[in-house]
């Protein structure tokens, strides 16, 4: 039998990088997985995760819900050392 634990080890993204993403785009947890590690093939993926949690810290300080500010902070270190830089698909590259 193949459990959740399994499913987040195989998928290259990290629980609470998956969480980010599911809050984000209102996704269940599962569903965010399988987007995150999809993500995370496309060069543009490691930077729109740390886009992507940067995005879910604004919403939280607007909220005023600082520690879980504080978590996101966290994740986004983590998640800012272990991605590379990857292609930033907002900015035109032509240039």
């Amino acid at each position: 039998m193949i459990t959740l634990r399994d499913c987040v080890d195989l998928s290259g993204i990290e629980p609470d990088e998956i969480e980010a993403v599911a809050e984000h785009e209102k996704l269940p947890f599962i569903v965010a997985m399988e987007k995150g590690s999809w993500m995370l093939e496309q060069s543009w993926g490691p930077s729109a995760i740390r886009q992507i949690i940067q995005d879910d810290v604004a919403v939280a300080e607007a909220h005023g819900a600082w520690r879980h500010v504080r978590e996101l902070r966290m994740t986004y270190q983590v998640a800012d050392h272990r991605l590379p830089e990857g292609l930033d698909r907002r900015r035109d590259h032509r240039h």
